[in-house]
């Protein structure tokens, strides 16, 4: 069966010793991801990849780690082989001591095909706050699904607050969770309260303590007959 999906990622100004990764998934209602860790050093390094709490199941990875030559890259999928049991959660990848960069597919082959991906993020880059200009719930059969990556040294309380709902009269009530370093909260714009209410809008997720985040945005249509699935990153401020 041949499947067709576009996607698109940005190119590396810099690289770091550190790269944490908001959405990791395997076996999820069929989507799963595929990261590609690239070395942009010097001489070989190990990398580490450690994923974050399982937020959909009881399965746990286990950590991974491989050798990389200088501008050499590898590839990691989270389907198959070890990869049988649900999962959605984040991953840090951390190195012997050279820069890397990273990228995340995120595809589904049955059904429609979709896919679209996103760069992994420096986590010393982030900041306690990060916003996202737009979320979507029932608009025109398209919704939004935000993850949220604490990427601090320590556990920190995030809040979502959602903007005006520029489409309609439903106001979402505020999120909050408390995340573990390394770990991800999810919500998605498409059940429970959402249902049947039409939102076009913004949010924005603020840190406790001085912690430090990272998020993506996930806008896709999934009854559109070809590939409606696209990613674009949070805003840091």
């Amino acid at each position: 069966e041949i499947t067709k999906n576009l996607m698109g990622y940005n190119g590396f100004t810099a690289g770091s010793t550190e790269v944490s990764m908001p959405l990791i998934m395997a076996n999820n209602s069929g989507f799963y991801t595929g990261f590609q860790v690239q070395n942009i050093g010097s001489a070989a390094t190990t990398i580490t990849i450690k994923y974050g709490t399982n937020i959909a199941g009881s399965f746990a990875p286990p950590d991974q780690t491989a050798s990389l030559a200088p501008q050499e890259s590898k590839t990691f999928i989270q389907q198959g082989t070890g990869w049988t049991q649900k999962y959605v959660g984040s991953a840090t990848i951390t190195t012997s001591g050279q820069d890397v960069v990273a990228i995340v597919n995120q595809v589904k082959q049955t059904g429609v095909a979709v896919g679209t991906a996103y760069n992994g993020f420096d986590p010393d880059k982030a900041t306690s706050k990060v916003s996202a200009p737009l979320i979507m719930a029932n608009n025109a059969g398209y919704y939004t699904g935000i993850q949220v990556m604490n990427v601090g040294s320590g556990p920190t309380t995030i809040t979502v607050d959602y903007g005006p709902n520029v489409a309609g009269s439903y106001s979402p009530p505020n999120e909050t969770s408390t995340l573990q370093p390394g770990d991800s909260y999810n919500s998605i714009q498409n059940s429970g309260a959402w249902t049947g209410n039409k939102y076009v809008g913004s949010l924005s997720v603020s840190a406790s303590g001085g912690g430090e985040v990272v998020m993506i945005v996930n806008q896709i249509q999934p009854t559109a007959s070809g590939d409606q699935f696209m990613t674009y990153d949070g805003f840091n401020y």
